[in-house]
């Protein structure tokens, strides 16, 4: 007889434990969530460094030519002078291409 609002009342703490601790884990979720934003922009920025770098390396040669330009337009940036966020295949364009779709599909996992 005392089992049903005994197991009623255990129930009951018991989804209100599960409940804290939801809530707890959102609030972890939501407070970690800007700084894998940050260090994941910060690895985007490192990225493209390399990226310049390596252009700056390979047309050293070549009279006249800018980093960052198509035959003087700018490529990232439009009339506005806004950033454009390069395609897929630009962002990859010094890896080989088994490196960059395994970074797309953990990209998609996640």
């Amino acid at each position: 007889m005392t089992s049903g609002p005994y197991s009623f009342l255990h129930k009951v703490c018991e989804n209100q434990f599960c409940l804290l601790r939801r809530v707890e884990q959102n609030d972890a979720r939501f407070a970690v969530e800007p700084l894998i934003a940050a260090e994941r922009q910060r690895s985007t920025m490192m990225h493209w460094r390399k990226v310049r770098d390596e252009e700056n390396e390979l047309m050293k040669n070549v009279p006249h030519w800018k980093t960052g330009t198509l035959y003087g337009e700018p490529v990232f940036y439009n009339k506005l002078g806004r950033w454009v966020e390069p395609n897929f295949a630009e962002y990859y364009a010094h890896v080989s291409s088994k490196t960059a779709v395994n970074h797309r599909n953990e990209a998609r996992r996640h």
